[in-house]
């Protein structure tokens, strides 16, 4: 099953081989951090992906929609927006990213089950003219099945993170970065498989898909409970001790 996503990662450089390495194993340590205890940095991990999440899109949407506006400006006061946002209302980040990190989960869950892989790989960037159209011919080229079905699997999925982020805080803030953390895990194992040009290794996960994918769920649900038992807080603050008055007193 992880074989069919080897094609989803962009093609590694060989020149830089100890480089890209490192930066994979920095990467693996970070996602295991994550995984396990990610909740109790979640206000601090928050703000930083928020600021780092405007600061990029200020800087690719004036270019990819020719706005009249300069990238740095919009980069700079995207990334204070939402590095404010963040840190103040972190719940609500949250819910956000815990449905889209769902909706990533579902439509790889579709890629898999379509064969989306066979036969597919990212088309040329030449002669495109900005991101918008390379989304487009890059949904096009793919499976007509997963492109039935992969949207509204992913909604549902979207939806119901998101739900989950909103009604119960402890959970959803567990669950969502035990997502990341083992998402990250994944793609730099997978990146380093490309690195090493070595795709046998993956032989020796063979097995049922279902196999495969019931124990990824059950790595995500363990993080989630290691870090609902070690590193989130109660989920009701205990009830303040009863002070003594004087109609406590012994007679």
């Amino acid at each position: 099953m992880l074989d069919q996503l080897l094609p989803l990662l962009p093609t590694l450089p060989n020149e830089a081989r100890s480089a890209m390495l490192a930066v994979l194993a920095v990467a693996a340590l970070v996602g295991l951090i994550l995984w396990i205890m990610g909740s109790r940095f979640q206000r601090t991990v928050l703000t930083l992906l928020a600021v780092a999440a405007g600061g990029v899109l200020g800087l690719i949407l004036p270019r990819s929609f020719n706005w009249q506006i300069n990238p740095m400006t919009l980069s700079t006061a995207a990334a204070v927006v939402c590095g404010l946002s963040a840190f103040i209302l972190p719940r609500l980040w949250v819910a956000l990213g815990l449905a889209a990190i769902a909706a990533l989960w579902a439509a790889l869950a579709c890629w898999v089950y379509y064969k989306a892989a066979a036969n597919w790989s990212w088309p040329s960037w030449e002669g495109m003219e900005a991101w918008p159209q390379y989304l487009r011919n890059t949904w096009d080229s793919l499976n007509g099945d997963f492109r039935a079905v992969a949207p509204y699997v992913a909604g549902v999925a979207a939806l119901a993170g998101l739900l989950i982020g909103a009604l119960w805080r402890r959970a959803g803030s567990a669950l969502f970065f035990s997502l990341v953390g083992e998402t990250l895990l994944i793609v730099a194992a997978l990146s380093a498989v490309i690195v090493l040009s070595r795709p046998e290794w993956l032989d020796r996960l063979a097995g049922p898909a279902l196999v495969q994918a019931a124990v990824l769920i059950g790595l995500a649900l363990l993080g989630m409970a290691i870090q609902l038992t070690l590193f989130c807080g109660p989920a009701t603050a205990p009830p303040p001790q009863h002070r003594r008055g004087p109609a406590d007193e012994p007679e």
